[in-house]
């Protein structure tokens, strides 16, 4: 199992490495297929793409005679029909779809039996724990996953956990008294003040969030090649209390990039 590159930095700079390797695969191979698991909203490497998942038909803005198989990628019908049609395919592009869907787990699994390689990407973690869209919560609204990359003994791997409304917790939105809560619970006795007054869970603020790295034009992305592991921060269970869970997002989900 192999992840080859990843990155958290300008889409723009991330997209331009694969691109770059497509151009180059396609050039080298003329039979080398790509296939885009949920690129219909946003066609970027459609260049090099012969192939398109999506959940519904395109819309009239996105014109193409390309194979499009439509079906939902978290049930097991789609993706009997598209190994169906091919064996195989020689890459697989899946662009900001693991946050949005109720099983990335399964959706991995299918990515991994369907293609030989791939580029995955999503808004890295700093994003979705930043008033990127709105002051009254994190991250985006619609989605349903927080990720990161970390370093394991063979090689890089992804995880994820859930977006749960605790993360709302740490919605600074600019508001000094929140500021000030979040400070107070740094330390023990200020911990205990803050569930008194109802200020759940009471801990200090996410220190890793690095501001400087939370954008819409920022993503996380890797490239695999023949797998890739997924994992889900603590077995995706969320901890025997309010405390367990938030130190799931204060320290662990702060290793990774």
């Amino acid at each position: 199992m192999t992840i080859t590159y990843h990155a958290s930095g300008e889409i723009t700079e991330i997209r331009g490495v694969i691109l770059a390797f497509l151009k180059k695969q396609k050039a080298l191979f003329p039979n080398y297929k790509v296939i885009d698991i949920g690129g219909g909203a946003n066609a970027w490497a459609d260049e090099y793409v012969d192939s398109y998942v999506d959940i519904c038909e395109f819309n009239c803005e996105f014109n193409t005679d390309k194979k499009l198989f439509v079906g939902n990628i978290c049930e097991s019908k789609i993706w009997s029909e598209i190994a169906n049609e091919v064996s195989k395919y020689d890459f697989s592009v899946c662009t900001h779809v693991f946050e949005d869907i109720r099983d990335p787990s399964f959706v991995a699994k299918g990515l991994m039996t369907i293609s030989k390689a791939g580029f995955i990407s999503m808004p890295n973690k700093h994003t979705e724990m930043s008033n990127i869209e709105s002051p009254a919560y994190l991250g985006y609204c619609h989605h349903r996953w927080i990720f990161d990359i970390c370093n394991g003994s063979n090689s890089p791997y992804l995880r994820g956990i859930a977006k749960f409304p605790i993360v709302n917790y740490w919605n600074t939105a600019q508001n000094p008294l929140v500021k000030f809560i979040h400070l107070l619970g740094k330390h023990r006795l200020g911990e205990k003040i803050n569930r008194r007054i109802g200020f759940i869970p009471g801990l200090g603020g996410l220190d890793w969030v690095l501001p400087k790295l939370a954008s819409r034009t920022k993503e996380l992305g890797f490239q695999w090649q023949e797998d890739f592991e997924f994992r889900l921060i603590n077995n995706d269970y969320a901890g025997n209390s309010y405390i367990e869970l938030a130190n799931l997002y204060v320290n662990l989900l702060k290793e990774g990039i």
